[in-house]
């Protein structure tokens, strides 16, 4: 449900608003609008027999002025700009906000604002009729349902007095229609303006799971009336858990987690699920049953990635399992994680859009902008009786028997669940919600919605809608869809698609039916994964629910055990590495792709299928495994690291974009080990680059107009110095004039950027190399000059090859050269990385294998093989899964190559091309 705002409890004639000073603020315009929808509530309340005593008085006490504030204010305070300008009375800037905020009590002035803002003036008309007729339909609900509400919640028989109601704040949708939680002196029940069918089919499955014999911890199951088109719930109070009870809690999470998996649940966010002491109670059901058929958009952006298609079946997608979703900043354009899952354990958490922000409030230099908050962690999330979080890492134990526990029982009763005498019998026909596009990213569309331009221009309104255009790709009836989505938009509303489990139709707001929508029923999807529950499977979603345990590791430097083996002989190792690499690899007929735990940003982890960058995606596996065929001969190697790059080539195909640093690369390494000249022209005609690093939510179908354009950073690893140097790269296998193009171009876009700091990856020396090449590719003098201006970076404390000193060093060592001078410096690098202490983990960005990269250029003498190795010489620096490149395995399989074979394996830490 969303997020409740506790009802008003000044008088109802007593409205205050959102700005600063007396009365409604900006929102004295809408004043004569809010009162006459008031006074059109009391008529309707007053012709409504049977009503709880104050009823009225709590429902017209509360106009949805924050819903109002979003819309008229990025406007007003425009126009109170222009007014300032022009010369407002007032010898203070209050004095002034004040005189314009009486100015706008005036009908003349009014009328002038919302004739020049017709699309404003049409939404906030509609948002005050929405909210007459959804409070108008609550109160005939709650008359009409009482005596049943009195049966089923109160004590004996008896509700009491009415205390309160309080209604969700979150969104609104279904023609202004939210949850709202209604307490009686002796009860409190949550109205949800929807059927509760689909929550009495699962209640039916927990009360099948509690029968069964041996349940140690039986699943609370909260009272449900289900009346038809709208439904009441027993309100679950969020409670502290004892640290002694934290083991049940835990089982009985766990066995949430297989009962929900197996019926498709999705959207089981924090605000979804009520910790009441030891009990975890799911209170919104209405996304049950969203399978794969149910999610185009989805599927087009997997590229046919089978280990992607295993995360969307896997339990990681029913939202209960802690790991971020993953949104862009609006302002710096890079990714950023937030975890609203029941588990997570963060104390607050970052806005997941920017949301309006007043500046300068009850001032003539007010503006309204957008902007991030700091919004704490739901109330309903597990917490302990002195307030902090409880990890879920020491209770894995807990979490997988409980599991373990309903997962078995689920597939010994299999497909019979669904039979006549099954629990989920009679489901086919409960109207459960379609979730295509996310709800924030929904509103993050009605807050651009009323930028001032928008509000004005109904043209310019449209065409921020059509960024819905992308969606609902190859589905039947799509432009209805799109339309309906626009619809409820232009009513300020999100909006509510429904389909039937039984059926392929989607359900729009208004009632109408489209047939075929979906392409199979989603209780076909359901019946065939109850079909397939086994042992094997079980095995997999543990390992899945580990990753995302593990993911809440962010300790930057900590090593984590790695599957990599012990002993001396780098060759014996390297193969192990690559054995472990076949084995954990997720195939689909020709399709191959691995899991891994993936950086977000600094704060944040989570599993993820590995994409196309260098960093911790397939090019990186398969840069490995084709050093490692050429090293030893191996033909499985050789035919895998071929899979790999194959995989690369189908997906760059695929793409509209590729990252900067990965594809390219890997392709014209590849061709030449392999000696496959298809490859390096699969590169050349893949997709341009684009920023890497996590997939965010969302962005093709909104687009860069909403959520940032994707510009190019400076950086090797994601920007256009890692574009350049795979142009280089490739060209030395394809030297053609598209490809020399590619570089040249490629260098004058970093030629205009301010590349900073130390290290090879994000920093300017990893910059000023690709630049050095380039002037080595054309003779341009500018380049050269340009790199040698870019090449020290000055003093660097961190050892590491990023942004550190290993990797400022091999900048340097090849560049001094070229450019004297540069020996201080470079001797300022080695003697940091040799005076670190022992790396944390082996892997090439910056562990073990990374520093000894460094030494190895400088001619340091290697550790002999009798040398005790560093203990975390065969650690990754991300945990488990961790197959990629620069901190996962396949980085320590390269490593281990280039201590066995330095002449044959290039050093990829200086992204070097292929040999000729």
């Amino acid at each position: 449900m969303s997020a409740a705002a506790p009802a008003s409890t000044g008088a109802p004639d007593d409205l205050t608003g959102t700005g600063a000073g007396t009365g409604l603020g900006l929102l004295e315009i809408a004043r004569p609008l809010i009162d006459r929808a008031r006074d059109a509530l009391r008529g309707e309340l007053d012709a409504l027999p049977g009503l709880p005593g104050g009823l009225a008085g709590l429902l017209v006490r509360e106009p949805p002025l924050g819903w109002l504030a979003m819309a008229v204010q990025p406007a007003l305070a425009r126009e109170l700009g222009a007014a300032r300008r022009r010369g407002l009375a007032g010898a203070t800037p209050r004095e002034r906000h004040d005189a314009f905020v009486r100015s706008l009590r005036g009908p003349a002035a009014a009328a002038r604002i919302w004739a020049e803002y017709p699309v404003l003036a049409g939404q906030a008309a509609g948002l005050l009729d929405a909210w007459v007729a959804a409070r108008t339909a609550f109160a005939r609900d709650l008359a009409a349902d009482l005596p049943s509400l009195a049966a089923a919640f109160g004590d004996l028989g008896d509700l009491g007095d009415l205390h309160g109601v309080a209604f969700g704040s979150a969104e609104t949708h279904r023609g202004g229609r939210t949850v709202a939680i209604v307490r009686f002196e002796r009860a409190a029940v949550v109205y949800k303006p929807r059927s509760l069918a689909v929550d009495l089919c699962f209640d039916r499955l927990l009360g099948w799971f509690n029968a069964a014999d041996g349940v140690p911890h039986p699943l609370r199951r909260p009272g449900l009336l289900d009346r038809g088109d709208r439904g009441w719930s027993e309100y679950v109070a969020p409670a502290p858990c004892d640290p002694e009870t934290l083991p049940a809690f835990f089982w009985r999470m766990g066995a949430l987690l297989a009962l929900t998996h197996a019926v498709h649940g999705y959207d089981l966010h924090a605000d979804n699920v009520i910790a009441a002491g030891a009990d975890p109670v799911v209170v919104d059901l209405e996304a049950l049953f969203h399978t794969e058929g149910t999610q185009p958009m989805a599927r087009r952006a997997r590229l046919g990635d089978p280990a992607a298609a295993r995360l969307a079946e896997s339990v990681l997608r029913t939202g209960l399992l802690p790991g971020p979703l993953v949104m862009p900043d609006t302002g710096t354009e890079l990714p950023f994680g937030v975890d609203i899952s029941p588990l997570g354990i963060a104390p607050g958490r970052r806005s997941l859009i920017p949301t309006p922000v007043v500046e300068h409030a009850g001032t003539d230099r007010m503006r309204v902008g957008l902007g991030y908050r700091t919004v704490p962690a739901p109330e309903g999330r597990l917490r302990l009786p002195d307030g902090g979080t409880a990890d879920p890492r020491p209770h894995r134990g807990s979490l997988t028997a409980g599991y373990a526990f309903a997962y078995r029982r689920l597939a010994a009763a299999g497909t019979g669940l669904l039979a006549e005498d099954g629990p989920l019998h009679g489901c086919a026909d409960a109207p459960v919600r379609l979730i295509q596009l996310s709800t924030f990213l929904y509103v993050r569309l009605l807050l651009d919605g009323w930028r001032p331009e928008a509000v004005r221009d109904p043209a310019v309104r449209e065409r921020g809608l059509d960024r819905l255009a992308a969606g609902w790709p190859g589905v039947p009836h799509r432009e209805t869809l799109v339309e309906a989505e626009k619809a409820a938009l232009r009513r300020g509303e999100v909006p509510v698609f429904e389909v039937r489990p039984g059926h392929r139709d989607v359900w729009l707001e208004d009632g109408t039916r489209l047939p075929g929508v979906l392409p199979a029923a989603p209780l076909e999807a359901t019946a065939a994964r109850l079909a397939a529950l086994g042992e094997d499977d079980l095995a997999a979603q543990l390992e899945i629910v580990d990753a995302s345990l593990a993911a809440l590791d962010t300790r930057p430097r900590a090593g984590h055990a790695a599957h990599a083996p012990a002993g001396d002989d780098p060759v014996r190792a390297a193969l192990d590495v690559a054995r472990r690499l076949d084995a954990t690899a997720v195939r689909d007929g020709g399709r191959i792709g691995w899991l891994t735990v993936e950086v977000v940003d600094a704060a944040s982890r989570r599993v993820a299928p590995a994409g196309l960058d260098l960093y911790g995606g397939l090019p990186g596996i398969g840069l490995f495994l084709s050093y490692l065929s050429a090293a030893t001969g191996e033909r499985w190697v050789a035919a895998l690291a071929e899979r790999v790059a194959d995989e690369v080539v189908l997906r760059c195909r695929a793409s509209a974009a590729v990252p900067a640093l990965g594809p390219a690369y890997h392709l014209a390494h590849a061709a030449a080990v392999h000696r496959r000249p298809d490859l390096a022209e699969a590169a050349r005609d893949a997709p341009p680059p684009a920023p890497s690093g996590p997939s965010v939510l969302g962005p093709s179908v909104l687009g860069p107009s909403v959520l940032g354009p994707s510009v190019l950073g400076p950086s090797v690893l994601d920007g256009e110095a890692g574009a350049l140097l795979s142009a280089l790269a490739l060209h030395a296998v394809l030297p053609c004039d598209a490809v020399r193009e590619a570089a040249r171009a490629g260098g004058e876009r970093l030629m205009a950027l301010e590349p900073a700091g130390a290290g090879f990856g994000y920093g300017a020396p990893g910059a000023a190399v690709a630049l050095h090449r380039l002037h080595g590719l054309l003779g341009d003098p500018r380049h050269a000059s340009r790199a040698r201006e870019l090449a020290d970076p000055g003093p660097v404390a961190e050892p590491g090859w990023c942004q550190g000193a290993a990797g400022t060093g091999l900048a340097l060592l090849e560049l001094s050269a070229a450019a004297p001078g540069l020996e201080r410096s470079l001797d300022a690098a080695a003697r940091t990385v040799r005076e670190s202490g022992p790396p944390p983990d082996g892997s090439l960005c910056h562990g073990a294998s990374g520093l000894a990269e460094l030494r190895a250029a400088l001619g340091d003498p290697a550790p002999a093989a009798s040398a005790p190795r560093p203990s975390g010489e065969r650690r990754t620096a991300l945990p488990a899964p961790a197959p990629g490149l620069l901190a996962g395995l396949s980085g320590i399989g390269y490593g281990l190559l280039r201590r066995a074979f330095p002449a044959d394996v290039p050093p990829v830490l200086a992204l070097a091309p292929p040999h000729p």
